[in-house]
């Protein structure tokens, strides 16, 4: 681990409720031979339709990082990224409306450097509602949900983590008003919650059960107002201490409060 204003790879659960039988073995992967732009076959009248043109933005961050969106070549190093970093396992169909979402697309990122032949962070992410007050109706208008967030490990000191939320937030103020961001964090992942913390992130509230096959199963709540740039800051402001000291003062400590989601 490094320092408190180093990036992290963190776990995070998504509504879609993927398969969480992981893959241990994590095979290389692969990238397919055929271009995000070809069209696929379409001799059978139900074959789906043709991926629209991925976003062309690049964006270019300190220590030669550059961001970019997946295309159908990058999905298996994205897919095999996610597996490597995160203890949650996505279906196919979890990558692969990436590209054919008209929003979704351009709400994640790729991010890669020269010295490595695959990407060695990315940001997934989608718009939708917080599931508990503040927010009282159930719509997605402006609330940006980051779904998965990993870095390799060698990257984490060189702000990649919290250039991809910028970014994306960048993005998403194109499509829409932005409210905001938010996560979910393994409750058992505590350098992943000092993290989202230090980049203005408050905990919200606890989900308990959240994770079927992890142990313990719940997942805070983090949620950063407005849509401004995120910055690091060393320290934790004593959110951490202030939680354990919550959870062991029993079912009075407001931030434990146990709640299950229903999406």
């Amino acid at each position: 681990m490094t320092n408190g204003t180093s990036d992290t790879s963190i776990a995070l659960d998504n509504p879609q409720k993927p398969d969480t039988n992981k893959d241990s073995s994590c095979d290389s992967a692969k990238p397919s031979s055929a271009d995000s732009n070809e069209s696929p076959n379409t001799d059978n009248g139900n074959a789906a339709p043709p991926a629209p043109p991925p976003p062309t933005k690049r964006y270019h961050l300190a220590h030669n990082i550059t961001l970019q969106h997946p295309t159908q070549a990058l999905l298996p190093y994205l897919s095999h990224l996610n597996k490597t970093l995160l203890p949650v396992n996505y279906p196919t169909k979890f990558y692969t409306s990436m590209i054919q979402h008209p929003t979704r697309r351009h709400l994640c990122l790729l991010a890669s450097h020269p010295t490595s032949t695959r990407p060695i962070g990315a940001i997934c992410c989608e718009f939708i509602s917080l599931p508990s007050p503040p927010a009282k109706e159930k719509d997605e208008s402006g609330w940006v949900y980051i779904q998965t967030l990993g870095v390799l490990s060698p990257f984490r000191s060189y702000g990649v983590g919290t250039g991809m939320i910028d970014k994306v937030m960048e993005e998403a103020k194109e499509l829409m008003e932005v409210k905001g961001a938010w996560a979910h964090v393994w409750e058992g992942n505590e350098e992943g919650l000092r993290w989202y913390v230090n980049r203005g992130f408050e905990v919200h509230q606890k989900v308990v059960p959240y994770y079927k096959k992890l142990t313990p199963s719940g997942a805070w709540i983090v949620v950063r107002k407005g849509n401004g740039m995120v910055r690091g800051r060393e320290g934790n402001g004593g959110v951490l201490e202030e939680l354990k000291e919550r959870q062991e003062a029993g079912p009075s400590g407001a931030s434990d409060e146990s709640i299950k989601i229903q999406w």
